[in-house]
C-alpha cells in the first residue's frame, strides 16, 4: 500500500524503520530474559538460584541457549505464511499476560497493597 501511495523510496523507508524497531524490541526482550534468568545486582535470577557459578551463569550463554532453539525453527521456514500459527500463539500469550497482569493489579489495589 505504501509503495502504491507514496512510492518505492517511502516503502524502503518504512521497511527500514520496521527493521530498526524490531531489532530494538528484540534487544529489550533479550535483556529482560537475561535479567530473569541470571539476575542483576539487586536480585538473583532463576538460574543463579540453582547454579552459583559456571558457564550457565553467563548472560550471553544462557540467553543464547534459550533463543537459539526458539529462533532456529523460525529461520528454517521457507514461506512466511507458515508463521501464522506462531504469530497467533504469540499474540494469544501476550493477551493472556496482559489479562493476568491487570487482574493481579486490581486484586492488589482492592487490598490496598500498592503502597
Amino acid at each position: 500500500v505504501v509503495r502504491q501511495r507514496l512510492g518505492p523510496k517511502m516503502a524502503l523507508a518504512l521497511e527500514l524503520s520496521i527493521m530498526v524497531n524490531n531489532i530494538g524490541l528484540l534487544i529489550i526482550y533479550l535483556r529482560i530474559i537475561s535479567d530473569v534468568l541470571i539476575g542483576n545486582g539487586e536480585y538473583k535470577g532463576i538460574i543463579t538460584e540453582f547454579v552459583s557459578s559456571g558457564i550457565l551463569t553467563k548472560a550471553e550463554f544462557s540467553v543464547g541457549l534459550i533463543a537459539f532453539p526458539v529462533l532456529l525453527p523460525l529461520c528454517a521456514l521457507e514461506r512466511m505464511d507458515s508463521l501464522a500459527a506462531a504469530s497467533t500463539s504469540g499474540l494469544s500469550l501476550a493477551v493472556l499476560f496482559s489479562v493476568v497482569t491487570i487482574v493481579m493489579s486490581v486484586i492488589e489495589i482492592s487490598k490496598n497493597g500498592l503502597g
